[in-house]
């Protein structure tokens, strides 16, 4: 390293701003895969009674400070998965239920977790949770269950390699889209949602639909393809994803 390198180096490393050094070992069982908007994220399955269920998170496991971090969590969370009768008391199968840890290297002895359940769109926990620290207080039950389906579908767009989405899910995304359809762009068959349903935008003024009819007709035919594309499984994650950050903002409550 030449003496001008080697100062910057010096003073990036007072400041604190050098990129640490980075191993490509994962600790023991757990995988790499890569987003498909290009991020990091780490899993390993865990086997509690019945159950094997998918852990995920998205701490950087390349880092090796942070494997105690990980193990630690999710040791935690393992003793939680064991003694939850409840968990093994709602016949879920193996594919219907992940979970993910939340940790960070900042903070390194605080945990967090949740788990989704696949085959009711929803997120739950394993132990009484105060609404108002998830941010997720509502002054009604139902309120309160549709932002645990937005939690839901805001983990299908994190880690979206492992969800196992029905059919069902993808013909309910093709009706949403069809029903915000409006203007010159609307979309209109005989046998789809809009042939006995007035489009939304279009004859509301206070509509709550969160995209423009441009926008809802482009995302129209990304569905279609997607839906078509969707169990090959070197399309799964794109897919899984497409549909994850198509459903968030439309969840219907």
């Amino acid at each position: 390293m030449s003496s001008i390198l080697n100062s910057i180096y010096l003073d990036l490393l007072m400041r604190g701003r050098v990129v640490k050094s980075y191993s490509k070992a994962v600790p023991n069982e757990w995988v790499e895969d890569i987003h498909p908007e290009g991020q990091l994220l780490y899993s390993k399955v865990v086997s509690s009674h019945d159950l094997k269920i998918r852990v995920h998170t998205d701490l950087a496991l390349r880092d090796t400070q942070n494997h105690p971090i990980i193990l630690a969590a999710f040791g935690r969370l393992s003793q939680l998965l064991e003694s939850s009768e409840e968990l093994h008391n709602a016949e879920l199968k193996d594919s219907e239920v992940e979970a993910c840890i939340l940790v960070s290297d900042d903070f390194p002895d605080e945990f967090g977790y949740y788990l989704v359940n696949h085959r009711d769109q929803t997120a739950f926990w394993l132990q009484e949770v105060n609404a108002s620290d998830l941010d997720m207080w509502a002054y009604d039950e139902d309120l309160y269950r549709h932002k645990l389906a937005e939690q839901y579908w805001r983990h299908v767009t994190d880690f979206p390699h492992y969800c196992s989405l029905s059919p069902k899910v993808w013909d309910q995304l093709g009706a949403l889209m069809l029903l915000g359809a409006v203007g010159t762009h609307k979309i209109w068959r005989p046998d789809s949602v809009d042939a006995h349903n007035a489009t939304d935008q279009e004859y509301s003024e206070d509509s709550t639909v969160p995209k423009d009819a441009e926008t809802l007709a482009r995302l129209e035919r990304l569905w279609h393809q997607a839906k078509e594309e969707r169990e090959a499984d070197c399309n799964k994650a794109a897919c899984n994803w497409i549909c994850g950050t198509r459903c968030f903002p439309i969840t219907p409550s």
